[in-house]
Parts: structure tokens; sequence; C-alpha cells
């Protein structure tokens, strides 16, 4: 059986970018070095995940969520160079987003998008993962939002 492939272009770009980040995001010793899983596969939506073994069991005492919240901060927010309104400009004409879960042991970015727009979305992702705006305002709205969802979903109303 023989697998539609990503473009070569694609493929490195891709393979490049989550070395880099795996690398620059690994700073104990004892970490396993990065490694990248290619699933060949028949459609044309090519799918991402950048997993950081670091989660919220690695809060602060007394700061619990703020593993959940810096995630939210880095898939929902700008970059240094763009905000997070510029951000998604460029995300809709490519169909393009990413998103950030931040587990007990780890943390995982990543999106999907068809493989015509890797070119621009890799670039993007990248840039959104490596070099995070960490705006006042992203904060604030992020934070809202994560106690407008408990507050609204945790009533124990049942």
């Amino acid at each position: 059986m023989t697998y539609p492939s990503i473009p070569r272009v694609g493929l490195s770009s891709v393979v490049a970018s989550l070395l880099v980040l795996t690398t620059a995001a690994s700073a104990l010793p004892d970490d396993p070095p990065a490694r990248v899983v290619v699933v060949p596969s028949s459609g044309p939506l090519v799918s991402l995940r950048l997993v950081f073994q670091v989660g919220s069991a690695d809060d602060p005492k007394g700061k619990e969520g703020l593993a959940s919240l810096t995630a939210a901060a880095v898939a929902q927010g700008g970059t240094k160079t763009l905000k997070y309104e510029d951000v998604l400009d460029r995300f809709f004409p490519i169909a393009g987003a990413l998103g950030g879960t931040c587990l007990k042991q780890a943390t995982v970015f990543g999106g999907t998008v068809h493989r015509d727009n890797l070119g621009v979305y890799i670039p993007l992702a990248t840039e959104m993962i490596a070099s995070p705006r960490f705006a006042p305002e992203d904060f604030d709205r992020l934070r809202d939002e994560a106690l407008d969802h408990l507050t609204k979903t945790l009533r124990g109303d049942s």
C-alpha cells in the first residue's frame, strides 16, 4: 500500500521546527531525546503534536493552575511580534489553529492543517510556542474565561 506523502519542503519544515522546539525546551540533561513520529495518512490534513514533559503537577504551591494558564496563554495569545488578533488573522485563511492542553504530567500543543498550508502554519505555530507574547490583556482574558467556565460548570446543582 502506498501513501501520499507530505511535500518534502513541508515535512522538513515540520521536523526541523519540532526538533528545534523540543531541544530548546529540554532543559534537564536527563530528558529523553526529541522524537518525531511521522504517521502516513491518506488524507490531505496534517496533525501536529508537541509534548512537553511538564504539567500541573509542577505548579508551585499556592499557584495551582499556573501551568494551565501558561499553556492557554501560549496557544491563545500572541507572539513577541504579533498580537493575538494578528495571529487569528493569519490562521483564518488557512483554516488553522493551535491548541494547548495542560495535563498532570505533560503540556500538549497541537493543531491540524491542510498540507498545502504547512508553509504558513509551521512558522506561525513555531513562533507562538517559542516566543509567546504573555501580554497582560491575554492573561486577563484567559483568567476570566477560566473563572467563568468554573463558575458555570461546577455549580453542584445536580
